[in-house]
């Protein structure tokens, strides 16, 4: 089903509204009305610009066949939000998300048939100028914010991507990674070569109790001084 190009300078509505039939009313001597599908479009900035019409009454033809289109088949998008029972207020950011907006202002600019971030930000001429001495304001900060949340969107986006990568990267690396040898510790550098640990300490005091011997020795010769000659007769003993 084909869709009218550009609508973004419309306010498209549908609704079923009762609408009298001219022809029961007479022949019943009373008003009688019908539900009806209707249509009603507003032009954005412009208050006094309305078409009301029934929804499947002729509006165009279709560039492609040639065969008319009823409102409801041209703007079918809409019409399909009120079969659904939403609320049809345009594409975009709804003008309630613009921090700069006070709750006068978002009054005024529904009156205006201006519901979105995108509709204010795409207001030029009459409808521009309708929104008194600040509406070229209004129009500047509303591009200013819808700029601002793309260009957050695509850093966000980076650094999702970024954050992907790095956890791809950091399983890859886990899976390669070669591993760990099973074995004893290194021993300490300052052991010698094939001791360890033990083996020094025991050398070290094996060290000590020797030369404690020889002060011991030498403190014993000094304190009792043998006789010349009586220590080479022990000696000759002893062989």
């Amino acid at each position: 089903m084909p869709q009218t190009s550009d609508t973004r300078h419309l306010h498209i509505t549908f609704s079923l509204e009762p609408v009298e039939n001219p022809n029961k009313s007479r022949a019943q001597g009373r008003p009688i009305f019908e539900d009806r599908e209707m249509v009603e479009i507003k032009f954005v900035g412009d208050p006094k610009k309305v078409l009301v019409a029934p929804a499947h009454e002729k509006f165009t033809r279709d560039q492609g066949s040639g065969h008319w289109l009823t409102y409801a088949q041209a703007f079918h998008r809409h019409y399909e939000v009120f079969k659904t029972g939403e609320a049809a207020k345009g594409e975009g950011t709804p003008i309630d998300e613009l921090p700069f907006l006070t709750a006068a202002r978002r009054a005024e600019l529904r009156a205006l048939h201006i519901h979105t971030a995108e509709a204010l930000s795409r207001l030029e001429g009459a409808p521009l100028a309708n929104l008194g001495p600040f509406g070229r304001e209004l129009k500047d900060k509303a591009s200013a914010y819808i700029t601002r949340a793309k260009n957050s969107a695509v850093d966000n986006g980076l650094i999702e991507e970024n954050a992907n990568l790095r956890r791809r990267l950091e399983a890859l690396e886990a899976k390669t990674a070669p591993p760990e040898k099973e074995g004893k510790p290194v021993s300490d550098s300052r052991s010698q070569p094939g001791q360890d640990k033990t083996g020094q300490k025991n050398y070290h005091r094996h060290y000590l109790r020797h030369a404690d011997s020889q002060r011991s020795a030498a403190m014993q010769a000094e304190l009792n001084p043998q006789p010349p000659g009586k220590s080479d007769d022990r000696a000759h003993d002893h062989s």
